[in-house]
């Protein structure tokens, strides 16, 4: 892993080909000397039609890439996430209506303003625990919306899912100071970073 720039903290989700929905993760932290060490690892499940360097809204894809992280979330409580952490709400929901202004954004639903014909609700039961994978953040329509890491053990939508302990064990070790970002690739991406 050489193109990493700053970041002292990866959490790598791997698959053995772009069609696979299971894989693994493995999180590692660069010591004082340079040196990568792995702490945790485990079985992670991506898109349920596997994963694309060209997500497209709907097409059931993780996207590949080296992505920042944002808000950590969730409707239990902060678990002890050093990340921004949001408390979902009933009235909380992810807008992935592409012909919306607010498109791959966090809203409420009672957002007077509110232009967009469907949303995803961010108390689903998968996301009592999720981390934000800063992924379209400049919102180009199409372009995929939606894309957390969260609690689950079966394929996903687009997300990454992990075991709910897998991920309050992450919240709690990711540090914004040490530049955190996720890997999302088919082993025979990895050189690639």
């Amino acid at each position: 892993m050489s193109n990493l720039g700053n970041s002292q903290q990866v959490i790598l989700v791997i698959t053995s080909g772009s069609s696979t929905t299971t894989g693994q993760f493995q999180t590692f932290e660069k010591d004082g000397n340079g040196k990568w060490n792995r702490l945790l690892q485990g079985t992670a499940y991506v898109g349920k039609t596997g994963m694309t360097s060209n997500k497209q809204e709907g097409d059931g894809k993780t996207p590949i890439g080296k992505f920042s992280l944002g808000t950590a979330f969730g409707y239990q409580g902060n678990p002890g996430t050093k990340l921004n952490f949001k408390n979902s709400t009933a009235d909380d929901v992810w807008v992935d209506d592409s012909n919306s202004k607010y498109y791959n954004t966090w809203q409420q639903d009672s957002n007077p303003d509110k232009d967009w014909k469907s949303a995803e609700s961010m108390m689903h039961r998968l996301y009592n625990y999720g981390i934000v994978i800063n992924y379209n953040t400049g919102q180009t329509p199409g372009r995929g919306s939606a894309i957390f890491l969260h609690v689950g053990n079966s394929y996903t939508l687009g997300c990454v899912a992990i075991s709910q302990n897998n991920l309050t064990n992450i919240m709690k070790w990711v540090d914004p100071a040490k530049n955190p970002v996720i890997i999302q690739t088919p082993e025979s991406g990895l050189s690639n970073y």
